[in-house]
């Protein structure tokens, strides 16, 4: 029996094993699906990206891939005309001067601008540097080197400069991790926050309501913050491996969480706020206050991606409740399918949700 058992066990990883090898792929498949990757993206023409728009004009910007290449486009709304956002040929040959590299006019090393306030100069990350180019003269002058974007998670610095108000009265900044408001004429100093510490501190990220009489901003406590480590073997500037690193959280890991909290001006108090509704934040996005100030919104999505509400917090009280709330068994998909416009100052919301399996508009 034990020899027959043998045999049929070697009989069935015979038939299985050549199933196993042709489930690994070889090189050539691994080639071609790389190849794949790296094509494809640009087979798909005229599909408008990072729509932004400018200031509080009536012009944005987009960008978007032709056959000729990457191009940034710059709209009137009003109008209804567009044209190209700048020069690329002329911004491509100023780059190749005064770098190491040579650049083409539809295939430029960035994918996000900013105009200054009058449009007559864009400002672009270039290689961890910030670059600015007047777009009169294409004259391009080398700015503060900026951060990369992966390691953008630590804290905010407590020395960053005040937040003015609307009605320019009173400008607002965080001391010894408090929040405080400064009288601009006479120069007095109030404190609005008392429990701030190291491990738990209000950080800069201040809005003031429309009025002047309110403002928010987060308390944040501090997570763990897992550095990755990556080595470049080959790099192309030198013969030497480079070492890099990225904050990057492992699943079960203490995340950075960040809550709004509600001040009023006049009294000089905090207003309590119940967090019931945004109890365990992956991220708080879109803090904005009602045109009437008499409410702030936030985005909150939860760790696990299984749930999304859109939370008002109302200014006089404090009361807080869910205007949307998305909930799903697998998750919501937050980082491609989440579109939200208000209307008439949030009286109503045009919200787009998959929760009955296709992706439609609600009107709430």
């Amino acid at each position: 029996m034990k020899v027959f058992r043998h045999s049929c066990i070697l009989f069935i990883l015979l038939l299985i094993l050549p199933f196993i090898a042709a489930g690994q792929g070889t090189i050539a498949d691994y080639e071609r699906a790389e190849r794949l990757q790296k094509t494809a993206p640009k087979l798909v023409y005229h599909v408008g990206q990072d729509v932004t728009w400018i200031g509080e004009s009536h012009l944005f910007w987009y960008r978007v891939q032709t056959r000729k290449g990457k191009e940034f486009i710059l709209v009137d709304a009003r109008n209804k005309n567009k044209v190209a956002a700048f020069d690329h040929a002329r911004l491509a040959a100023e780059l190749s001067s005064v770098g190491d590299s040579v650049y083409q006019a539809y295939s430029l090393p960035f994918t996000k601008i900013t105009f200054n306030d009058d449009r007559s100069s864009i400002e672009f990350a270039l290689k961890d540097t910030l670059w600015s180019c007047d777009l009169k003269n294409y004259e391009l002058k080398k700015g503060k080197r900026v951060e990369p974007q992966r390691n953008r998670f630590r804290r905010q610095n407590q020395d960053d400069k005040p937040v003015l108000s609307p009605d320019k009265y009173w400008e607002a900044f965080t001391k010894n991790y408090n929040l405080y408001i400064r009288a601009r004429k006479s120069g007095e100093e109030y404190q609005l926050s008392y429990d701030g510490s190291e491990g738990y501190y209000y950080d800069m990220a201040i809005k003031w309501s429309p009025d002047s009489k309110k403002l928010v901003t987060n308390r944040v406590k501090p997570g763990y913050e897992r550095l990755v480590h990556y080595v470049e073997s080959s790099p192309e500037d030198q013969l030497q491996p480079k070492h890099s690193t990225r904050i990057y959280a492992k699943p079960g890991d203490v995340i950075t969480i960040r809550k709004p909290n509600l001040f009023h001006v006049e009294t000089k108090r905090q207003i309590p706020v119940d967090d019931a509704l945004f109890l365990n934040p992956y991220h708080i996005r879109n803090v904005a206050w009602r045109e009437d100030s008499r409410a702030v919104t936030f985005a909150y999505n939860q760790r696990g991606h299984q749930v999304y509400r859109i939370i008002e917090i109302e200014a006089n009280s404090g009361n807080v409740r869910a205007l949307v709330d998305e909930q799903s068994e697998t998750f919501v998909c937050y980082y491609g399918k989440i579109y939200r416009h208000d209307v008439h100052d949030g009286n109503e919301i045009i919200w787009m949700s998959e929760r009955d399996g296709w992706n439609h508009l609600y009107l709430y």
